[in-house]
């Protein structure tokens, strides 16, 4: 076992032991992001198509141009998908770019927070408990913006107590900087490092002048959020004015009750909850400890702000604004990640044990990610790489995952897969975010498709072959079952290839079924005794 332990007096340095520890954990966060091919992680298919249309976008054989428009002024993702897309061209492709992203994001997560307890003199060590924060319920619903701007966000505030410390003009102007760059990586992470530094200034300055002149760098940031708000960017056109107002919120009670849930609760297996009780017992049992604490108590009350700040944002924001969900339960990263700042361990094995207990139980689960990850691929998708490859370029894809619920996940992980298609191959796949204005890439209007609402395919007993089945070119479909197997009036298809419990069906050129005896379409959801059993009706 790794020693933790530093000298009395000295939780503000600990030694080389610590910093094995903490290079471990921030290590092993990221294993299991290369333990599969696909990763169960529900948007990122999205993320990787815009990764790969950026990387594209002036390749002629993808036809990019003719489709799609760049939305920069709009986006708030677009320094994430940009940075992939230059990226890619180093790794080969937009799936492993956005890969190596998201490793470099994992061992971000502790040393952001080393940084950030540095900067307010709390104890380094303390920085462990932000490496089990990176596999939370945002990362598993493929929020890879926001996840990527967590530690971004964390650092940046660093930076502010540094600065509020040991001004310097060129403090200022990185702070602009970054406050620009975190704008353009995801909005809810700006203002939450706007609203932990507005706190931390209060205890640091004290006095509203000097106050107003610490924060005087906002103000470049403060104009790209007001120009963005007034081009109306969480206006969706393809969806109908009440409904892209549509504001829904989450009851504080019940917020409060599954803080835990989404903060670690990521597999259908019980080994994360364990991993989740280990780690609440730890902050418990550190939080009962009185430690050395920062001799500035101005210092040691700025400390709170942050925590306090994302404790307000979970329980308050609403859950959604339009498209944009979870507003609020994807905050529990932050109140997770910023709880060890009002800690102070006392020297000694009373401080160590806690810790080692987090660092163990940290490894445990990512074990269990990496067993979870390579069985949801391995059960549910099999060789679909198979399907995949056999769409071509340029085609225009609906994926349709009839059987939506995974044995291992929460939420369902392959809505998107047909997106990976446009990452390799360019064309189109529906449901898409393109068709969301603060995406970075858009639809042209003469190819955004304004019949459907936006992730209908979250409801793909909905289908109709009649009224879905001209805009697509292939149908990639998970069913237990032949889901055309009536031949419904429409386009007509055959089946190219299955693995698993997908199919990839092929429109055929010209052709067109009259249906069963002109019987109403049932969708792909229907009892075998809801299809016309006729010969007429059978597969070719």
């Amino acid at each position: 076992m790794l020693d933790l332990r530093v000298p009395d007096g000295r939780a503000e340095a600990p030694g080389p032991p610590w910093h094995v520890a903490l290079f471990l954990a921030a290590v092993a966060s990221a294993v299991p992001l290369w333990c599969a091919r696909f990763l169960p992680l529900a948007d990122l298919p999205q993320h990787v198509a815009a990764i790969g249309i950026l990387r594209h976008w002036w390749d002629p054989a993808f036809h990019l141009g003719d489709r799609y428009s760049l939305n920069v002024g709009d986006s708030q993702y677009f320094v994430y998908h940009a940075a992939g897309a230059v990226l890619s061209a180093v790794t080969g492709s937009a799936e492993s770019a956005n890969r190596v992203l998201l490793t470099a994001v994992a061992i971000a997560f502790p040393y952001a927070l080393r940084s950030l307890l540095s900067a307010f003199g709390r104890d380094e060590r303390l920085a462990l408990f932000a490496a089990p924060a990176f596999w939370s319920a945002p990362l598993m619903m493929g929020f890879v913006p926001y996840v990527a701007a967590v530690p971004v966000a964390t650092w940046a505030v660093a930076l502010f107590v540094r600065q509020a410390r040991h001004p310097s003009r060129a403090g200022h102007v990185g702070l602009a900087c970054v406050a620009c760059l975190l704008f353009s990586l995801h909005l809810s992470a700006y203002l939450v490092f706007l609203g932990c530094v507005v706190l931390v200034a209060f205890p640091l300055y004290r006095r509203p002048a000097k106050i107003a002149r610490a924060l005087a760098w906002v103000g470049p940031s403060a104009l790209l959020t007001v120009a963005w708000a007034l081009r109306g960017s969480l206006a969706v056109p393809s969806v109908p004015k009440p409904e892209s107002a549509q504001v829904a919120w989450t009851s504080t009670r019940t917020l409060v009750q599954q803080l835990p849930i989404w903060a670690h609760d990521i597999w259908r297996s019980h080994v994360d909850e364990g991993c989740a009780v280990v780690l609440s017992v730890a902050l418990v049992a550190l939080a009962l400890q009185r430690g050395r604490a920062p001799e500035d108590r101005w210092l040691a009350r700025a400390a709170w702000a942050p925590l306090a700040f994302a404790a307000l944002a979970y329980c308050f924001l609403p859950y959604n604004v339009g498209p944009a969900v979870m507003l609020d339960t994807r905050m529990a990263t932050f109140v997770i990640l910023f709880a060890p700042l009002v800690l102070a361990p006392r020297p000694g094995l009373a401080g160590t044990l806690p810790l080692v207990a987090v660092f163990a139980s940290h490894l445990v689960g990512v074990v269990d990610s990496v067993i979870e990850v390579r069985r949801t691929e391995s059960e549910e998708l099999g060789e679909v790489d198979r399907l995949l490859d056999r769409i071509p370029a340029g085609a225009r894809v609906l994926t349709l995952p009839v059987h939506l619920t995974s044995r291992h996940t929460h939420w369902p992980p392959w809505v998107f897969l047909g997106s990976y298609h446009v990452a390799r191959a360019g064309g189109e796949a529906d449901m898409s975010f393109t068709r969301i204005r603060h995406w970075p890439i858009r639809d042209r209007p003469s190819v955004e498709d304004a019949r459907r609402p936006l992730f209908w395919t979250l409801a793909p007993c909905t289908f109709r072959n009649a009224y879905d089945g001209p805009s697509a070119d292939y149908l990639l479909v998970r069913a237990s079952r032949d889901i055309l197997r009536g031949h419904p009036q429409g386009p007509a298809w055959r089946r190219l290839d299955q693995q698993r419990e997908w199919s990839l069906y092929e429109r055929e050129p010209g052709e067109e079924w009259s249906g069963a005896g002109e019987r109403a379409d049932p969708g792909p959801c229907a009892k075998d005794d809801d299809v016309d059993p006729s010969p007429a009706s059978q597969d070719k």
